[in-house]
């Protein structure tokens, strides 16, 4: 009997470990996917932004994991009509990037502090 919970015990802490490990590398995979996407992200407000073909951007944008085609063409959609804006649009891009995820996940910059130094 002391031997079966002594196994039982020892498979239970290698069960441990190896969830432990698993939900490190996670983290570490989705941070690093987290990073690049926003990195993307901040490249295709920059691009909306400077007047770049909607195509463009599209195609900065298919690249990301977090988006498809449905939710590209609605940032798009939210986003062009402040193409006028004093920020050309960044702003207004970031914030339907942050709408169609459905959280305020990326930063968007103060127009009050902003002197056009987009991230």
């Amino acid at each position: 009997m002391y031997e079966f919970l002594s196994k039982t015990g020892l498979i239970a802490i290698a069960l441990v470990i190896f969830y432990c490990i698993k939900k490190i590398d996670d983290y570490y995979y989705y941070k690093k996917s987290t990073y690049v996407g926003d990195e993307k992200i901040y490249k295709a407000a920059m691009a909306f932004a400077q007047g770049k073909s909607i195509n463009e951007i599209r195609n900065i944008l298919e690249n990301c994991i977090d988006f498809d085609e449905n939710d590209v063409q609605e940032i798009l959609t939210i986003a062009s009509s402040h193409r006028s804006d004093i920020d050309h649009g960044y702003s207004a891009f970031i914030q339907a990037v942050n709408l169609t995820l459905g959280e305020n996940i990326h930063e968007i910059p103060n127009a009050n502090n902003d002197k056009g130094n987009y991230h």
